[in-house]
Order: C-alpha cells, then sequence, then structure tokens
C-alpha cells in the first residue's frame, strides 16, 4: 500500500498517526481509535473499531503501526 503513495504523503500520513498515537508508543490501539473517530462527531461502537483494525493490522498484533497500516 505505501508505494501508492509520495514520500511526502507517506510523511504527512505518519505525522497524522503520531497525533493519533494518545501515549507515544508507536501504535494505534483500539480504545485510541475510537476516541479519535469519536471526537469527528462519527459514533462507532468498540466492536466495529476492532474489525477496522483486524482489517488493517497486517502484523497481527491487535494494533496499529505504521508499518502495518501503511505497509512501510
Amino acid at each position: 500500500m505505501a508505494d501508492a503513495f509520495s514520500r511526502e504523503e507517506l510523511s504527512d500520513l505518519k505525522d497524522v498517526f503520531v497525533q493519533h498515537d494518545a501515549d507515544g508508543d508507536g501504535t494505534v490501539n483500539t480504545a485510541e481509535l475510537l476516541k479519535t473517530i469519536n471526537a469527528l462527531d462519527e459514533l462507532v461502537t468498540k466492536d466495529e473499531v476492532e474489525t477496522v483494525i483486524q482489517v488493517f493490522d497486517t502484523d497481527n498484533d491487535g494494533s496499529l503501526t505504521s508499518t502495518s497500516s501503511l505497509g512501510s
């Protein structure tokens, strides 16, 4: 997926990722993603967020990392 973006776009995406990594551990977990989505006035359930994470979690650690979600 990463090769679908320019270097600048990847840099921008990683910057956004870091903003949503509330505890700074290099991952976005279910709670962090749920908080981010709900802050956008999109009410979703924890189960829905877990499904999103499963789709993009290529390293199967239960959270998103910039490498699992961007493929870089």
